[in-house]
Order: C-alpha cells, then structure tokens, then sequence
C-alpha cells in the first residue's frame, strides 16, 4: 500500500485498521525502524500490518502477522483507551482524536497533557510511565490507590501545597530531584507550568516486592519531597526510554526494570541502603539448568520474569538476585548475548536477509539488532557480513 503514490499515508493507516496516522507511524516505526514517509522514499515495496505480506526491494518476500511482534499481553491490550495495567476489562477502541494514556496518573495529576506516548501502550503490568505537563491550576486533594514517583524535569516547578490544617505553604521543586505521593495527594496551587516524568506503581505490586526481600527496610514508609536519588532517577529514566522506543528489549528487561525500581523506593521511603549482593547465594545447578533451558528454547520468545523465577521455584526479586550471582549477568542480558551469538552465526551464514535475522533471534526490529550489535561487536550487521 505505500509503495502506491496514489494512496496517503493517513489513507493506508485507516486501511490497516488503525485509528490515527500518528499511532500507525509509530507502531510502523517499532516494527521496521523507520517511519512510513521514509520506507515510501526509500522505494520499499509494500507493508500491511495487520497481518498481510511485505515485500522488500523488491526481492524478499516474507510473511508477518504485527501482533506477532508483541507478547499476548500487549496484543490484548492493544486496543484498550486509557488503562494503566493489564488486568482490566477491554473497553471501545480509540477515536480519531484520543491517545492511549494512564487514568490513574491521568487522576493524579489533574490537568495535564502528554508530551510523548505512554507506556500504556506496551501492556505493561503493575507499572505506567509518561511524560506529562501540567498548567499553572488549582487542584483539589485525591486518595491515591498507587504509589507515585514525579521526577521533575526541564525548569524548576514552584507552586503552593496544602498542609493537613488547610493552611498552603510554598515549594519549589528543581529539575532531576525527586518526589513520591502515596495514600493521599493534598491540595495544590501549581503556579507554573510543570514539566515532569511520572511513574505509577501498582501497591499491592510494591507490598508483594516487600515481601519477596531476604532483608526487607524496617520503619514507615515516607514520602521522598524533592529528594536526589540516582538510583531512583536512572530506573525511571531507564523505563522512560524503553517505553519511549517502543518496547524494544522486550518484557522481560522491562520488569526486571521494574522490580528493581519497586525494591529501590521501599528502601529509599525508609531512608535506607539497598543491601549489598555479596552474601547472596547463586541459583543451585540442577535450578539454573531448568532456567537456561527455558531461555534457550526459543530465542524469539518474549519471555517474562515470572515464567524464568517460576521455573526456579523463586520469587521475582530472589530470582534476579540468584540468577546473577551464578550467571554474573541479569537474565535480560543473558538473554541478549545469547541473541547476539545466534545473529552473529546467521549473518555469517550469508543466506539469510537480516530483517529475517532479527525476528528469527528475538529482535523487535531490524534497528534494534543493529545497535544491539553494534554496541556488542564494534560494527553493524551488514558491515560484519562484508567483512567476512
């Protein structure tokens, strides 16, 4: 369809069945690395996502179905407006002029737009994150089901806060400091427009996090006011990429991600240290065997963390501790090597297009393998084949 002159871009996106030109743009450039405007220029021959043929050059065929490309969670989500986690009931599909976001952060926020896509988007469970700007407003107070992390972003945000007497007190909040909001939201008069990255934990994800822990933080759990905290901000921002770049590492990088993310904002609202991996035992031998035969089964999987710790009888946070004090990696990045040692063999072999490549070793894109690539080996894919 785009390789017809005679068809918009906007035309072939309501073909294929999706509802705006902006949200088949960027599906199309998850799936292919690049957008539709550039694959027509390029003189690709044809692609339709919702499950027909593609042709390349005008040489290579293959066939592909684009929900392949996502986990069954994130096919199930796909068509969901404004949800924030995986568990809820599908609702009508999007209009033309909606974009999916998360109600709760939607909620906490008050008025607010987004600034780049969410990660509702991803079908993410029991973790959203979105770029968000707020207008100078006054916001009443709200009851908070999800623990909250404001990571404040380009200029400083000054404004008002109400105490729990009723009487407002100034704040002034700077650029990469840190916030976090559970339970209640008091009332606020924003006095400038706010920049800010905003992550939502689901609680009972965070309680059962908790749980997990061989040496759980004692003391209540406070809320960090402007706080700068590396390690919370660089777990966010990780996440932030991720979403932003479509889900590219797959699920289970991401919720490694997020179990992390979890374990750190327990011990920072006890104003604690994460203690020290050095004590931790590795995962018995006839353990880790079941989990890398689980992993090396099907590199093209998206694995989650919950199949990988139920296969060592684990839970997700002792598993990811285990894990990498018998393998020295994370299993997201055991994973990657493995992918890249397959790729690696399969482009030596000559006979196969590298777009078929990456699918067939995991890859959510052809751009994906390449930087994956490229940062392991030195070199891109197709400079790695001439080479040879």
């Amino acid at each position: 369809m785009l390789r017809s002159a005679e068809m918009r871009v906007l035309d072939v996106a309501i073909a294929c069945g999706f509802k705006t030109q902006q949200h088949f743009a960027r599906v199309f450039r998850h799936l292919c690395g690049t957008s539709p405007r550039e694959y027509r220029l390029e003189s690709w021959s044809a692609i339709d996502l919702n499950g027909a043929t593609v042709q390349i050059h005008e040489q290579s065929l293959f066939h592909l179905n684009a929900y392949e490309f996502w986990s069954r969670d994130v096919r199930e989500s796909f068509w969901r407006n404004k949800v924030l986690f995986n568990n809820e009931d599908p609702i009508a599909p999007l209009d033309g002029s909606t974009e999916l976001e998360s109600t709760e952060i939607s909620t906490f926020l008050g008025h607010s737009t987004l600034r780049r896509p969410s990660s509702v988007e991803l079908g993410w469970k029991n973790f959203a994150i979105e770029r968000r700007t707020t207008l100078p407003c006054e916001k009443p107070g709200v009851e908070l089901q999800n623990h909250f992390l404001i990571l404040w972003d380009v200029r400083i945000a000054e404004g008002e806060i109400a105490y729990r007497d009723g009487r407002f007190a100034p704040y002034k909040k700077y650029p990469n400091t840190i916030t976090t909001r559970h339970e209640f939201r008091p009332p606020i008069r924003s006095g400038s427009k706010h920049e800010l990255i905003v992550g939502a934990l689901r609680t009972d994800f965070v309680r059962g996090i908790e749980e997990e822990l061989d040496k759980p933080p004692s003391g209540s759990f406070r809320g960090l006011y402007g706080a700068d905290d590396p390690e919370l901000r660089k777990l966010l921002l990780l996440l932030l990429k991720e979403s932003e770049t479509g889900g590219r590492c797959g699920t289970l990088y991401a919720e490694s991600l997020i179990v992390a993310l979890a374990t750190r904002l327990l011990y920072a609202a006890r104003l604690e240290r994460l203690p020290a991996d050095a004590g931790v035992s590795p995962l018995p031998p006839r353990l880790l065997r079941r989990v890398l035969e689980r992993i090396e089964a099907d590199l093209s999987a998206d694995l989650d963390l919950a199949a990988l710790a139920a296969e060592s009888g684990y839970s997700r946070a002792h598993f990811l501790r285990t894990f990498r004090a018998a393998t020295g990696q994370t299993p997201h990045r055991y994973l990657l090597e493995l992918r890249l040692t397959k790729a690696q063999a399969l482009i030596a072999g000559r006979s196969m297009p590298l777009i078929d490549i990456a699918l067939a070793c995991g890859f959510s894109s052809h751009a994906h393998l390449t930087t994956a690539f490229r940062s392991r080996f030195g070199l891109s894919p197709s400079a790695y084949r001439r080479g040879l």
